[in-house]
């Protein structure tokens, strides 16, 4: 999904792991969100969503954030 955007990580490095990742722009992130990833989701890595929300907590530890990380979930609309 992001390759579509942000190109591949080989031509695009500091896009990657800078610029355009929402993690390294955390400090600037004021919207409540809900956070839904399946466990197993084969086509995103779940660890990625978690990593996420770590940083909002860490960063906003007073912004409204929803985790949510069913184990019996892939990447599909059902979930």
């Amino acid at each position: 999904v992001h390759i579509g955007y942000m190109g591949s990580y080989q031509k695009f490095p500091k896009r990657w792991a800078e610029e355009e990742n929402i993690v390294f722009q955390i400090a600037k992130w004021k919207t409540p969100i809900y956070l839904g990833h399946g466990k197993l989701d084969n086509v995103c890595p779940a660890n990625q969503t978690k990593l996420f929300y770590d940083a909002l907590q860490k960063h906003h530890p007073n912004l409204k954030v929803k985790l949510s990380m069913p184990a019996n979930h892939t990447h599909d609309y059902k979930y």
